[in-house]
């Protein structure tokens, strides 16, 4: 499997199946927009392989949950930063970014979000882009450093740039314990697990999406 550092999640995809338009590598490490963080719902956490011994922090949460949680926010966070500014992005990336690795993501996900949105601004219609956790499993934990994976699904669709389509990856994060929270040290992604599509439908067309969404409101608060 392919590996490759990523905050801005999906983006991969639209240098694939773009149409029209080559926008390059982009990939998954990035925040949401604006000042209001869309739910990341409710993750599984994996108590049956946590110690029954596991610190917890002032709040009483255990040290697993709330870096799993730190783990979903950071992976899917390049769905609303698609939307801000080179400025707010930078402000967004070191507000979660360790000290040792903030230069780095920043200049990695301002270049990859750039090229995203210097394409999608292209589309004449809606541009639908989605970035959801599904599941999340943490590979270790200590009172100072924690590797949590998240499984995702990006899905992304523009008229005249991007053909409805829908990216799956595992980001491999790695945090360190930052006071009470996590900073983000690194991230990685892998393809998949990809499901095939589902038997009773095709693949669609950017427009007939659009329309068939027509009337329907964004979940979080991605702009439409």
């Amino acid at each position: 499997m392919s590996r490759r550092p990523t905050l801005v999640a999906g983006v991969a995809g639209v240098a694939v199946l773009v149409v029209g338009f080559v926008a390059g590598a982009l990939v998954m490490d990035s925040r949401q927009e604006g000042d209001v963080r869309p739910s990341s719902g409710t993750a599984t956490s994996n108590t049956a392989d946590a110690s029954p011994d596991m610190a917890a922090d002032e709040g009483g949460d255990s040290i697993e949950k709330t870096a799993e949680e730190a783990a979903i926010e950071y992976a899917t966070a390049s769905q609303q930063w698609l939307y801000l500014t080179d400025e707010e992005i930078e402000a967004e990336v070191r507000r979660i970014a360790a000290p040792s690795s903030a230069d780095r993501l920043v200049e990695e996900t301002i270049g990859e979000l750039g090229l995203a949105r210097d394409g999608l601004m292209q589309s004449a219609g809606r541009v639908w882009w989605f970035v959801r956790p599904l599941a999340v499993k943490t590979v270790s934990v200590s009172e100072t450093r924690a590797e949590v994976s998240v499984w995702v699904v990006t899905v992304l669709s523009a008229a005249d740039v991007a053909v409805p389509q829908a990216d799956w990856a595992t980001l491999d994060l790695v945090l360190v314990r930052d006071g009470d929270g996590w900073s983000l040290e690194s991230i990685d992604d892998e393809v998949g697990p990809t499901p095939i599509s589902g038997v009773r439908d095709d693949p669609w067309e950017p427009e007939p999406f659009d329309d068939a969404l027509d009337g329907f409101v964004r979940i979080g608060s991605e702009p439409a």
